[in-house]
């Protein structure tokens, strides 16, 4: 288990928080093969569709189009709790900073939702039901 330095409700630079967990700099999941462990970013100027209520978060897999739970982020995320990784998640404050939220597990299998994409088409996208510990 990776021992997170931040508490829920802290402002983080984007670019300490790249290098204190080794993740990417960009996308909605980003993982670290380093820390097995994945960060969350909800981004208000998303077109992907996150909710959490209460201490639950539904949150809309990566990929354009139709999606699937075996594309890449989205299989990482699907098979966090057989692989031991860990899940944060943060939310985008301004370009250069993130709020962390907390930490979640898997709550229940995804679902695949059908939503009007940026080209006004259906397409299928993967929610993954998660939930804050």
């Amino acid at each position: 288990m990776f021992n997170i330095m931040y508490s829920k409700g802290d402002i983080i630079e984007l670019k300490r928080l790249t290098d204190d967990l080794s993740v990417p700099c960009q996308g909605g999941i980003r993982f670290s093969k380093k820390n097995n462990l994945i960060a969350l970013f909800l981004h208000s100027s998303s077109p992907y569709s996150n909710s959490i209520e209460k201490n639950k978060l539904e949150f809309m897999g990566s990929g354009k189009g139709n999606q699937s739970v075996d594309s890449r982020f989205n299989k990482r995320l699907f098979n966090a709790q057989r692989d031991n990784t860990d899940i944060f998640v943060f939310k985008s404050v301004d370009t250069f900073n993130c709020e962390y939220l907390g930490q979640v597990v898997v709550d229940k299998e995804p679902t695949i939702s059908k939503v009007k994409g940026l080209d006004n088409e259906i397409e299928k996208k993967v929610i993954f039901h998660l939930k804050f510990i």
